[in-house]
């Protein structure tokens, strides 16, 4: 406790309250991002102009499809897409 003139000032609830405000900080942020993320998830596979070309969902979904093909299996994307286009058309 410190005493200023004729007030006091508990340090342990302001402590407290610091902590609970920086949780709920973290919680809000943490609910945005998955909240930006699966309506983002949303709009590729449904709602986009290219949502009813058939094909691989995660492709659709995602980059890092490509990026597994591309570094992962070493170049071997531009395979993967004759492939696809082998499977569902073009």
């Amino acid at each position: 406790m410190w005493n200023i003139g004729q007030s006091t000032f508990d340090m342990d609830l302001f402590e407290d309250t610091r902590n609970w405000v920086g949780a709920h900080v973290l919680t809000t942020i943490t609910a945005l991002v998955l909240l930006y993320t699966a309506l983002g998830a949303i709009y590729r596979l449904y709602l986009s102009p290219l949502a009813k070309f058939p094909g691989r969902k995660l492709a659709a979904l995602t980059l890092w499809y490509q990026f597994y093909y591309d570094y992962i299996k070493r170049g071997k994307y531009t395979w993967e897409i004759a492939d696809m286009h082998a499977k569902y058309g073009m």
